[in-house]
């Protein structure tokens, strides 16, 4: 049997509902302005893809932030607020790069004797969804780049539309996880409890699955591993009831020739009781100062094909003719 987790109830106070959308609205609008003014006058596509996650990411971060404020506990309604948020935002984007335009296409007929309000009105929103459309960009370079209209730029838009929406959603999604107490109604406050290196990261991974308590709050130390299991305890400020526990192992790796430090997680938030706790604290200082278990020295195989070396074959001593009576 799998070992308890902690799963939100899906509840969600007045406030979360009023306070989230305000404020991924408000971050959208802001954030679409700069990124419109952005992507304008930094005409790279690769650059503008970067511009697109993060408008995403910001609007996310601030409707999350705000949903977890008023106490929401529904993964899918934060997700839904954030998206609904980013769809918003590049509705505004495109708002704010027809006026752009359109206060470049006022001054330029100016001179012609057209006012500002007749062109306005020759050049509605639509006019310049489609203008923009038909004349489209070119990925690479201007004079040999490849060139994309018609079609194919409402299809980047759509792609630009869903990237902003999805990177919202997940990112107000991912504020919300924490643990929380609904008897005192209040989110739970992380307190680091100890780490150990170099941890067997196999047993640890496994524990939920296979229901091994003990394996979690007893972990060994493996001398073949490179990884440093980080455990960390989620508890109730208030009543100190609500606890669950949480482990991330931290490891080196070499990217490109450089050793970078990577993170992951290897369980959630198991509950976990006061003395199981204790019990894993005590483990923790233990196994530190006991001495790491000796490795088995290994055994070397001559490679296939390779010849044993003269000096490691010993001699047949010649056997000697039986002696005649």
């Amino acid at each position: 049997m799998a070992l308890p987790t902690y799963s939100h109830s899906g509840r969600m106070g007045l406030a979360s509902l009023l306070i989230g959308p305000a404020a991924g609205l408000a971050s959208g609008v802001l954030l679409a302005v700069i990124y419109q003014y952005a992507v304008y006058f930094i005409p790279f596509i690769y650059v503008n893809f970067l511009l697109t996650l993060a408008l995403g990411a910001g609007i996310g971060f601030a409707a999350g932030f705000a949903l977890k404020l008023g106490k929401c506990r529904n993964g899918a309604i934060a997700q839904l607020i954030g998206a609904a948020c980013g769809v918003c935002a590049i509705a505004a984007s495109h708002v704010v790069n027809h006026r752009i335009v359109l206060a470049d296409v006022q001054k330029e007929l100016a001179a012609q004797g057209m006012s500002a309000s007749e062109v306005e009105g020759a050049f509605d929103f639509g006019t310049f969804l489609d203008m923009r459309a038909e004349s489209g960009w070119k990925i690479g370079n201007k004079v040999s780049g490849v060139p994309i209209s018609g079609p194919f730029v409402w299809l980047i838009w759509l792609i630009e539309l869903g990237a902003v929406a999805g990177a919202a959603g997940v990112l107000a999604k991912m504020q919300l996880n924490q643990p929380f107490c609904e008897s005192c109604d209040q989110w739970a406050a992380r307190e680091p409890v100890g780490s150990l290196t170099p941890a067997a990261f196999t047993p640890l991974k496994t524990a939920i699955d296979r229901g091994d308590m003990a394996a979690i709050i007893t972990p060994s130390r493996d001398p073949k591993s490179d990884k440093t299991a980080n455990f960390t305890l989620h508890r109730c400020p208030s009543c100190g009831k609500s606890t669950y526990l949480s482990c991330k192992v931290t490891y080196k790796a070499i990217e490109k020739g450089k050793a970078t430090e990577k993170s992951e997680d290897v369980f959630d938030f198991v509950a976990i009781d006061d003395g199981q706790i204790d019990t894993l604290k005590q483990s923790l200082a233990g196994a530190q100062r006991e001495p790491l278990p000796k490795m088995a020295p290994a055994i070397k195989k001559p490679l296939p094909g390779k010849p044993t070396p003269v000096a490691a074959i010993k001699p047949t001593p010649p056997r000697r003719p039986p002696q005649q009576s």
